[in-house]
């Protein structure tokens, strides 16, 4: 499966893992489902940054369910570059008045 979304609010902040907040432009995501998800069972996802390089970042994830990986997902992202109009949805999406 492969999709393509442009998010509306930018990726939190995560001071105390010195991570800093970008603001995503163009998305690319392509999920693999290994095994059959259960509905109504607990998962566990597992996200991390594999590749940084600005303004290319690379994340991988990791869908799990009763000990065993049902799907995968890697993502990329392309840092925007901020402008007042960015500022604007930036402080619309955190509930600041614009």
């Amino acid at each position: 499966m492969r999709s393509y979304v442009k998010p509306w609010c930018p990726v939190p902040r995560t001071p105390r893992r010195g991570l800093r907040t970008i603001r995503p432009g163009e998305v690319e995501l392509n999920a693999r489902f290994r095994q059959p998800v259960a509905s109504g069972h607990p998962l566990q996802l597992r996200a991390w940054v594999a590749r940084s390089s600005p303004p290319l970042f690379v994340l991988r994830a990791e869908l799990w369910q009763a000990g065993q990986v049902r799907a995968t997902a890697i993502g990329k992202f392309m840092e925007k570059r901020r402008t007042a109009a960015t500022r604007m949805e930036d402080a619309a999406c955190r509930g600041h008045p614009v």
